[in-house]
């Protein structure tokens, strides 16, 4: 089931991880330019795959790390860690995926409880890289927003509670505009 990708340095995808086998490069880089601002920019992603046990039937562990950096016209530079993250391979596959997808790491920031947010880790990752691979740099904020990872700030999103005094002022002000009509 899993073939070699395509610099020939280890087969993938990982056992029980079907889904990650669009990937054909264990690295990719994509850039653009900004002309208004005069700076490059560009995010860039590497698999990394270490041996847990090596006999007929192997185990690995793959590192999954995604980074960004810009350079400007000013000689300034700026290089930071988006999203990293390691994948067992499955061998047990009434095992839950998410406890073989472990260290996940927003922003350089580690989550809380990573098993609640495996699937959408997985999915936005999955997400930048197609977009890599194709030279398109992905909006980070953006696809970690939609999968709820983080907000603008970097912080751990949070919903607004809906409170009462809220919901009756509302409602007098619908009626009032109402009952002028």
């Amino acid at each position: 089931m899993s073939k070699l990708i395509s610099s020939g340095e280890f087969y993938w995808p990982p056992r029980g991880w079907k889904h990650l086998g669009v990937l054909a490069s264990p690295k990719g880089q994509a850039m653009a330019k900004d002309i208004e601002t005069a700076r490059i920019y560009g995010l860039n992603y590497r698999i990394h795959r270490d041996a847990v046990f090596e006999s007929r039937q192997s185990l690995s562990h793959y590192h999954i790390s995604l980074d960004a950096w810009e350079y400007s016209i000013l000689n300034e530079s700026r290089e930071y860690p988006v999203l990293s993250f390691d994948i067992l391979d499955r061998v047990d596959l009434l095992k839950p995926a998410e406890a073989c997808l472990t260290d996940i790491k927003i922003l350089a920031r580690p989550l809380d409880q990573p098993h609640q947010h495996a699937h959408r880790v997985l999915n936005a990752a999955m997400i930048m890289i197609r977009q890599i691979d194709r030279g398109i740099v992905p909006d980070v904020d953006r696809i970690l927003a939609i999968h709820r990872l983080v907000n603008h700030a970097g912080k751990k999103m949070k919903t607004r509670q809906i409170d009462m005094p809220h919901i009756v002022t509302t409602h007098k002000t619908l009626t009032k505009s109402w009952q002028d009509i």
